[in-house]
């Protein structure tokens, strides 16, 4: 992506929110774009393989939620807790003959969220170990990424959502408690 459409996706759309709050209300009523909007300091994505599902929270509020797919039977998807290492828009697999990987964004070796061409078979087992999300989606996630930085981006991959440890609860946000690590159980 060039500096310009960098600009205009990031600079320009969070300006352009800022001064409808002068419009009349119904001025920008299609269009969402606080939704739309990249995180400010941190983000984290949990995978939950039993649902098929990437919640996606941004400064620790649930932003998204999105369909994927993880590893087909006889295939594996590592679970644990990860940063981002390495971005690649238009990578193409090595190991699967040369399969479009686009929007990538490495976690494990060579394990990514990436985009698929294979978007009907989102919310089921379908990969060979990548955690599959639709193109579009993966684009979001990608650019917020790049924006927020590698080191800020957390992915936590599960086999349950309530076994995450970054502490978050479905809809709320996480617990302070449990993020920060108090060691104090009435936080």
């Amino acid at each position: 992506m060039s500096f310009v459409s960098r600009f205009l996706k990031f600079a320009f759309i969070p300006l352009v929110f800022a001064v409808s709050a002068c419009q009349p209300a119904d001025s920008f009523d299609s269009v969402d774009f606080a939704s739309e909007r990249p995180p400010q300091e941190s983000m984290d994505a949990i995978v939950s393989v039993e649902e098929q599902t990437l919640y996606l929270y941004l400064d620790g509020v649930l932003r998204k939620t999105w369909k994927v797919s993880t590893a087909r039977a006889g295939k594996s998807t590592p679970r644990g807790k990860y940063n981002a290492y390495w971005l690649s828009r238009h990578h193409r697999s090595s190991l699967y003959e040369d399969a479009p990987m686009p929007f990538a964004v490495f976690f494990n070796g060579d394990y990514a969220i990436h985009g698929t061409e294979w978007e009907r078979y989102l919310g089921r087992p379908a990969s060979a170990g990548c955690v599959r999300l639709s193109n579009e989606n993966a684009e979001i996630l990608f650019d917020w990424v790049e924006v927020i930085g590698m080191r800020n981006f957390t992915i936590e991959i599960v086999d349950e959502f309530e076994n995450n440890t970054l502490g978050y609860t479905k809809g709320r946000g996480f617990q302070l408690s449990a993020r920060r690590n108090s060691g104090n159980e009435d936080d």
